[in-house]
């Protein structure tokens, strides 16, 4: 007698309990980062404020083949915290 969340192709429940115990997962993937609010330089928006002074952001140029159309061309940019998810 089990009861609990099965994912298909995966043999055991990820969560459940039967009539001894109960079981569930203690870390996903989500849990390993952590979101910053970045404070931009108003008077340069490559800027970021960290440490007590503004320091420039790293910028590098990526391209996506798309089949049938021209590349897609992507600017990505990393603050010393990580990468920037959004502007």
């Amino acid at each position: 007698e089990l009861y609990g969340h099965h994912q298909a192709l995966v043999p055991f429940a990820f969560l459940g309990h039967n009539l001894d115990f109960g079981w569930s997962l203690t870390m996903f993937q989500n849990d390993d980062l952590d979101l910053i609010a970045e404070k931009t330089n108003p008077d340069n928006p490559n800027q970021v404020w960290y440490r007590g002074k503004w320091v420039d952001m790293v910028t590098t140029e990526q391209q996506i083949a798309v089949k049938g159309q021209e590349a897609v061309k992507l600017t990505l940019r990393q603050s010393p915290h990580g990468p920037i998810i959004n502007d």
